[in-house]
């Protein structure tokens, strides 16, 4: 018997979005980092099953793509058996969940920080940087790129060492929740 992958993509999709909560005790803010997290992972793979679904059903695309599919799906069992693992034990699992939530609320918060204000005509223009000061928010801007490259490349291995995904950090549409002044 062969499951239609998209049937199957949604409710490994729903599995994932009832594990967050439990994984990081629900609370509410680390659960939505969490989904936001894995959204695009299951984007992508929804783009791999209409291209495969789309493609010759010999042609080596397609079974290029199916076996990406193949190893996507036990990546995602794999993830799943952390998440579990992180609600039931308070240890390394639960920990590591906890700071990936933290993780995307921090990278939130830094492109919140970044955010552009509003031109407003009737306001004074504002005086511009001096040297040192720019290039102080230079070597800023350098030290968090680096960091977070580093960062970036520690959850790459650990992913391909487990044979999991950590999920990814998407921005989309807009970045910035409306405030009530603007």
């Amino acid at each position: 018997m062969h499951m239609n992958p998209s049937s199957s993509l949604k409710s490994v999709y729903r599995l994932v979005l009832r594990a967050c909560p439990t994984a990081v005790l629900h609370h509410r803010g680390a659960t939505r980092n969490l989904r936001n997290l894995y959204r695009p992972v299951f984007r992508s793979a929804g783009a791999v099953i209409q291209e495969i679904q789309s493609s010759e059903p010999r042609s080596p695309r397609r079974q290029e793509l199916e076996a990406w599919f193949t190893g996507w799906n036990k990546q995602i069992d794999n993830t799943l058996s952390f998440l579990y693992n992180s609600s039931v034990s308070r240890g390394l699992p639960h920990q590591v969940t906890r700071n990936l939530a933290l993780l995307v609320l921090g990278q939130q918060q830094r492109l919140n920080s970044q955010r552009i204000l509003r031109w407003k005509p009737n306001s004074p223009q504002p005086e511009p940087m001096k040297a040192g000061k720019v290039a102080q928010h230079a070597r800023w801007e350098a030290m968090e790129e680096n960091a977070w490259a580093a960062l970036s490349h520690t959850i790459k291995m650990a992913e391909a060492r487990q044979g999991m995904t950590f999920g990814k950090v998407a921005v989309r549409g807009k970045i910035f929740a409306r405030r009530a002044d603007t």
